[in-house]
């Protein structure tokens, strides 16, 4: 199952639930506003980046700097202190962070939070793509690729109507 870690108030959070809701995947939302963030969920965190505990900190954010500024070298923490720090402030955190098993994603980018679409309806996708038609009976309808019937017909129409005309 998806773990989404969101804000109320995080523009890029909001985007990345509507997508998913687009795509008819199921997650679950954590606000890190409340008491959601387990020890856990962070350490999950931990091991799927890629960079270490930068990968999923915001530098950017008001309470990172201030802990900077009172002499708080992140380079120096045990890991066991970043935990705590890191649930005692979860708006240190980037936002949104996606978390599936071994994948995660941080932040909203379209093309890289496709890695959650399920893997058969993907290779469907890809396979359609391949054979370059409409893939109408595998997918729900924000999947199909191409045209669909309704518009051939439409300009099927438009192309009869001006022939009648001329």
């Amino acid at each position: 199952m998806i773990t989404i870690f969101t804000t109320p108030s995080c523009s890029s959070c909001r985007k990345a639930k509507l997508w998913l809701d687009s795509h008819d995947i199921k997650y679950v939302e954590k606000n890190l506003n409340t008491p959601a963030l387990t020890i856990e969920d962070v350490k999950q965190m931990f091991q799927n980046s890629k960079d270490g505990y930068s990968e999923i900190l915001s530098k950017r954010s008001k309470i990172y700097k201030d802990l900077k500024s009172t002499g708080i070298d992140f380079d120096e923490l045990r890991v066991s202190q970043l935990l705590e720090l890191i649930l005692k402030y979860p708006s240190i955190l980037k936002r949104p962070i996606i978390l599936d098993g071994l994948k995660m994603k941080i932040g909203f980018h379209e093309d890289e939070i496709s890695i959650f679409i399920p893997i058969d309806l993907r290779n469907q996708i890809l396979d359609a793509k391949k054979g370059d038609s409409i893939i109408h009976a595998y997918a729900p309808k924000k999947y199909q690729i191409g045209f669909c019937d309704e518009c051939d017909d439409d300009e099927a129409e438009d192309d009869s109507d001006l022939e009648d005309a001329e």
